[in-house]
């Protein structure tokens, strides 16, 4: 059996410094959630690597597959687990995805994670 693995790649531009996809809530970048899951992820015998390459353009992969992507799944699970109901919407007034601004315009750090672990699961 082949032992899990955490790759994550990010591609840039040169010159850049930090990662445009942070967590809206902990404005933390990708890299720095992987340095604090880090010892947990080893603790359970997942081999880490973390490396960055010069690109075009930004891209970060996990396991050769677009973050992105990853994230995409993890953000509509979110929406459909908190949206509110219609009893709900019509109480508020308000659209029933409505939720926090920085919540809707982005990944949270527990997104974040999440598709980190879905990644190293396979389940992607």
């Amino acid at each position: 059996m082949e032992a899990a693995r955490l790759d994550l790649v990010w591609r840039h531009p040169p010159g850049a410094a930090r990662s445009r996809l942070v967590a809206a809530d902990t404005g933390r970048t990708v890299q720095e959630v992987v340095v604090e899951i880090r010892p947990a992820l080893e603790a359970a015998n997942v081999v880490v690597t973390v490396r960055d390459e010069a690109a075009d353009r930004e891209e970060i992969t996990v396991n050769g597959a677009p973050l992105e992507e990853i994230l995409i799944r993890v953000k509509e699970g979110h929406d459909y687990c908190h949206a509110r109901s219609r009893r709900e919407e019509m109480e508020a007034r308000r659209h029933p995805l409505d939720e926090d601004e920085r919540i809707a315009a982005g990944y949270t750090e527990f997104m974040l994670r999440k598709a980190l672990l879905l990644a190293v699961e396979g389940e992607d």
